[in-house]
């Protein structure tokens, strides 16, 4: 068996020495860093008390009556704005129209960034400028002529009109008349 002595020495301390050895030391000789078994064990036991009590706090403050339905919407068909330059715009989502189904079949599978899809409902919603109806929009080169027409700080301000009007449905707005089990 080989075995050799390492003497380290560090300044304001007693040098000491490692011995290094291929022997085998005994499980009960061998030095442990950190808790023993049975303190990491009371310290899980006291973590899991803890979660049990705060999920009961949890249930005990959760409301037991059903929350207020929504304020209803107001039915707007749509607006008159006049834009900074003064041109006079009329806008609003077109009735029968889906317009993620329009701008789903007007990018035809390409990718489509959340800009292009928000010009593209901004461009679906202007029914007129300055008392000239908008042209049929059925392509993306026709969103792209309407754009530049309406410049960027238009397209800006109609995005956030659009977006505070006519937003779209949060699921909490939406009323559970009925849960149907399945197989029933």
């Amino acid at each position: 068996m080989s075995e050799a002595v390492l003497k380290l020495a560090s300044a304001g301390a007693p040098p000491a020495e490692l011995v290094l050895t291929d022997k085998p030391v005994p499980r009960t000789q061998r030095r442990r860093a950190g808790p023993s078994p049975e303190q990491l064990q009371a310290k899980r036991d006291e973590m899991h008390r803890q979660q049990h009590a705060n999920n009961a706090a949890a249930v005990a403050d959760e409301p037991d009556e059903t929350p207020d339905p929504p304020e209803p919407r107001e039915d707007l068909d749509s607006i008159e704005i006049q834009l900074p330059d003064g041109r006079m715009v009329e806008f609003g989502p077109p009735p029968g129209l889906s317009l993620t189904t329009k701008i789903a079949q007007m990018t035809a599978g390409r990718d489509q960034s959340q800009a292009l899809e928000m010009i593209a409902r901004v461009c679906l919603c202007v029914r007129s400028i300055d008392g000239r109806k908008r042209a049929d929009i059925s392509s993306m080169v026709d969103v792209h002529k309407v754009a530049n027409a309406l410049g960027d700080n238009a397209l800006d301000g109609l995005a956030v009109l659009l977006a505070k009007t006519w937003p779209g449905v949060k699921v909490s707005e939406l009323l559970i008349i009925k849960k149907n089990q399945r197989g029933s």
